[in-house]
């Protein structure tokens, strides 16, 4: 690279050799607020075949929580099949759905048991939108973000908050 810098590399699919990707990002966040609340089962929210909630499953044993799931369903293809089979064998509590349009009720009902912290679709948070939050407090703010797989509409929301951050950081 010569004179143009450092580049630092996120390998998401190594954050976990239970289950990696960007969903454990998330999750750290959303486990803490839940134990914070006093929850005891985590419920995430998505398709059959969601990352989400294969990870949110998986994981939320070693937060010391249980894991469950409200589902609606998706087309079947061999990714959405494998999440499926893979968040079944865990053997977390399910709730199926019959469509997305019943989530919204679904999750009012469940907030409601004691002891339930449902998240919202794909855990979506700003913690889980950005890593800044993980990095080394002496890292210095990104000058650039590159991403993958997304829209140019998608990659937009990264500019303002990498800009947004060169202010705050001292």
């Amino acid at each position: 690279m010569g004179d143009r810098g450092d580049v630092w590399v996120k390998r998401e699919d190594l954050t976990s050799t239970v289950y990696g990707g960007n969903k454990v990002r998330t999750l750290e966040a959303m486990f803490g607020r839940a134990r914070a609340a006093g929850a005891t089962r985590m419920w995430a929210t998505g398709a059959y075949g969601s990352n989400h909630a294969v990870a949110t499953v998986l994981h939320a044993r070693a937060a010391g929580l249980d894991g469950g799931a409200i589902l609606f369903p998706q087309p079947a293809g061999e990714p959405a099949l494998a999440n499926a089979s893979a968040l079944l064998a865990a053997r977390p509590e399910v709730i199926s759905i019959g469509s997305v349009i019943e989530l919204p009720f679904v999750m009012a009902r469940v907030r409601r048991r004691t002891g339930a912290y449902v998240m919202p679709p794909g855990g979506a948070t700003p913690e889980g939108r950005s890593s800044r939050g993980q990095a080394s407090p002496n890292s210095p703010p990104p000058r650039r973000f590159t991403t993958t797989k997304h829209t140019p509409r998608e990659s937009r929301g990264w500019a303002l908050p990498a800009k947004l951050g060169s202010r705050l950081t001292p």
